[in-house]
């Protein structure tokens, strides 16, 4: 066996899978909503948001003491502590300029603040902080924290490291222009890229190697240095020993991410080859870094930034050997990844691949520029801070001074210009691309057959490859391995991106808080119901888009809006602003990224015009500008599509009611032998209008009475769901939209009360998460949450 390590590292990942399989690892207990008090040493300090003196502190927690009773439960690891300005020891804070907040990485601290847990996925496609945090190593968050005691005792390398990294970011922020400062923060420091709006862009071009430290920087840091010592008459044992252990230095400085961690490693593993004169292997450099990472932190393999990266280096070792010219060499990497970008996000650029190799060069040229200028840069702040530390005494020495800090400054300006302008560059191609045809492609999350089968495909494609270039004239020998490897690859890419159509009928209840959002799906028709939130932010680009992606959605037939709430209609504004069509702008003239959505039309209830609020407009008036017609649904009105009809059976056209609740419009889902009732927010005089519309047709009366299920009005409101609308309404099933612990106390337990006398088994996304509803036509089955997909 000529790579034994591989083997065995293999063998133990293999291992660890499944025993993350068959015994995933407990949550960690946390006294959330508590007020508690831990003790602990500073991991890692860094600036919270752009609020001043704002901090994120990183705790390394040796006990947790819940106030007042003082009860001591186990911290589990790490704390993430949000705190505010200087905090001396007896725990007054106050401005401080000083570095990182006057606080040092590897004080002992004791900090007391309200307990959080962090929040898990309860949708498909959902972000799980729950998941991400556990697997750095968190236990919990503590906000409004405030730091009562610290020692003076610290790590001075570590503390040292990061404020280097201060310093050095804002000598960046000096010598580059604030919009391009923090990419150069990013590329260099490994700072998080501060614009949500240019961080979305870049993502959505495959420009992730310029929102944070890759291994490319890794690789151009060390080997610099490694050739630079050589130049300088150093042995290669010294050489290799400083260049290896500056690289370990510089992960450390910026952050130390997986990915980061991982190339330090191997450029490490190089070194000590060269050290004893042999040959390093990628493959075994790789096989031992995975080894060391998973040993830390099994969990590693459920998280996507590490599959990415280890991937991206077995293509590197494996497809890239086997490819016969410069297009298969440059597609290997981003072919191998593919799969794990349409994991996380559930779409695709056409772009991407072209953007993706744009991004070694400008990577390469931010990194040697803004290098070059952090010299000058910080040489002329050190200068200025002897001359302000001089005072008067120094007034002397100013004249030759201050000129030679300005002359420094310029230097570094014009050194930083090229990555400034590249930069630039790149941000305004991504916006062009942007408004092509082929920016966001929704392509859904491929599952774990689908998956593993493009991963054997390509590696079948490979494989034979690799044989025939160890043999002589393989192009002659073996020119049917060209059309074998075109076969291979595009059998791969199908088994990727084919999905199989809906099979029967799905209705989707997502968790959006205290809210309504209602996904009806056949293999004919997509409607979105409604989509809005009053307890949770940024519903549209949190909840809705990233299911909508995840389950592979490109249409949406309908967008129907049962009133003009926010809690039903904030998230749908995202969904119309971004869907197919002219790209708005927004009032301070960023752009509204395209989702990959394309919307047929827009349904909104035929109210009168008292009750057609400021939403409303707003939402006409989006869908408008899209080119997406809009319409008005009144009772009486019907949609069908194959064996679906959906039966509008509220409001009257032009419905002038006591508010826009009663004014909800009711749709009744039917298809085959099974039937949904849809009933927004309707309450009190709504429902008795529509009860008497019901009772005046005999085949609404019978459906009525033998309804699968019952989407209970208003978040399960008291004053909805009535006596009255029950003794006509009869379902199996009522599912009820609410948020957890919500103001309003929904569902109100008359309201439960009710519905269970009724005979209906109910269920809450409060508790459940995403319910989905699925059916033949005759029978019908339920999940809950994530339950469906793979982790």
């Amino acid at each position: 066996m000529r790579r034994p390590l591989c083997a065995a590292v293999l063998l133990f990942v293999l291992t660890v899978r499944i025993l993350l399989a068959v015994c995933p690892p407990e949550a960690p207990s946390v006294p959330d909503g508590r007020l508690a008090e831990a003790d602990g040493r500073i991991e890692k300090i860094e600036r919270s948001g752009t609020e001043e003196n704002s901090w994120r502190l990183t705790i390394r927690a040796v006990s947790v003491r819940v106030l007042p009773e003082g009860r001591e439960t186990d911290p589990g690891g790490k704390i993430l502590c949000e705190i505010r300005g200087r905090q001396s020891r007896d725990g007054d804070s106050g401005a401080d300029a000083a570095p990182n907040g006057g606080l040092r990485i590897g004080q002992t601290v004791t900090v007391k603040g309200r307990c959080r847990r962090f929040a898990g996925a309860t949708n498909p496609g959902q972000f799980d902080a729950s998941l991400y945090y556990r697997i750095l190593g968190y236990s919990f968050r503590m906000r409004n924290a405030r730091i009562t005691e610290a020692t003076d005792t610290y790590y001075p390398l570590r503390d040292g490291l990061a404020r280097l990294r201060a310093f050095l970011s804002e000598c960046v922020g000096q010598c580059v222009s604030s919009k391009e400062a923090a990419l150069v923060r990013a590329v260099l420091l490994g700072e998080r890229c501060g614009e949500p709006m240019q961080r979305d862009l870049f993502e959505g071009v495959g420009l992730f190697r310029l929102l944070g430290v890759s291994s490319l920087q890794i690789a151009l840091l060390g080997t610099a240095l490694f050739s630079l010592l050589r130049k300088r008459g150093l042995p290669v044992w010294a050489a290799s020993a400083a260049a290896g252990a500056a690289v370990l230095l510089y992960a450390q400085m910026t952050g130390g991410g997986v990915a980061v961690a991982r190339a330090a490693m191997m450029f490490a593993y190089r070194m000590t080859a060269r050290m004893v004169r042999r040959t390093p292997d990628l493959l075994t450099g790789t096989a031992l870094a995975v080894f060391l990472l998973l040993w830390q932190q099994p969990l590693y393999l459920l998280y996507d930034g590490f599959l990415y990266s280890v991937t991206a280096v077995l293509a590197a070792a494996i497809l890239v050997p086997a490819a016969r010219n410069r297009v298969q060499t440059a597609a290997a990497v981003p072919l191998a990844v593919l799969p794990l970008q349409m994991r996380t996000a559930g779409m695709l650029s056409v772009y991407s691949t072209g953007m993706y190799l744009l991004a070694v060069p400008a990577v390469t040229i931010v990194v040697l520029s803004g290098g070059a200028a952090l010299l000058p840069a910080a040489v002329s702040n050190l200068l200025a801070d002897i001359l302000g530390a001089q005072g008067a005494q120094g007034a002397a020495g100013d004249s030759f001074f201050l000129p030679v800090c300005t002359a420094l400054m310029l230097t570094a300006r014009a050194a930083a210009l090229p990555a400034e302008l590249v930069l630039r560059g790149m941000s305004a191609l991504s916006l062009f691309l942007a408004r092509l045809p082929g920016y966001a492609v929704i392509t859904g999350r491929p599952g774990l057959v689908q998956t593993g089968g493009y991963g054997m495909l390509l590696l079948l494609q490979a494989v034979p490859e690799m044989q025939a270039r160890r043999e002589e004239h393989a192009r002659r020998r073996h020119m049917h391995l060209v059309l074998r490897s075109a076969v291979l690859l595009a059998a791969a890419l199908c088994a990727l991106f084919v999905r199989m159509p809906v099979r029967g009928m799905e209705i989707d209840f997502l968790d959006v808080g205290q809210g309504d959002g209602i996904l009806l799906r056949t293999g004919d028709v997509t409607v979105l119901i409604d989509g809005g939130s009053s307890s949770a932010g940024e519903i549209g680009e949190t909840v809705l888009l990233p299911f909508l992606r995840t389950e592979g959605v490109r249409r949406l037939d309908a967008v129907v809006l049962t009133h003009p709430d926010l809690d039903h209609c904030n998230g749908m504004l995202t969904i119309l602003e971004g869907a197919e069509g002219p790209i708005p702008e927004r009032e301070d003239g960023s752009a509204v990224l395209p989702n990959g959505l394309e919307v047929g039309v827009l349904l909104l209830p035929d109210l009168d015009e008292s009750l057609r609020t400021e939403q409303y407009r707003a939402l006409e008036e989006t869908a408008l500008i899209k080119g997406i017609p809009v319409r008005r649904l009144a009772r009486g009105d019907t949609l069908s599509a194959g064996d679906l009809l959906l039966t509008c059976l509220h409001p009257e056209p032009g419905g002038a009611y006591e508010s826009t609740n009663a004014g909800s419009t009711v749709l009744l889902a039917q298809y085959r032998d099974f039937s949904c009732l849809l009933t927004g927010d309707l309450e009190r005089d709504g429902e008795e209008t529509c009860l008497e519309y019901i009772r005046s047709r005999p085949d609404l009366c019978a459906a009525a009475a033998r309804l699968t299920c019952l989407k209970a009005a208003h978040h399960g409101s008291r004053f909805a769901t009535g006596e009255a609308w029950l003794s006509v309404i009869d379902a199996q099933i009522a599912v009820i939209s609410c948020g957890r612990d919500n103001l309003y106390g929904h569902p109100a337990p008359e309201t439960v009360k009710r519905l269970r006398q009724d005979g209906s088994v109910i269920w809450t996304t409060a508790e459940k998460g995403c319910v989905r509803l699925r059916t033949d036509g005759e029978t019908a089955g339920i999940v809950f949450g994530t339950a469906n997909w793979y982790h």
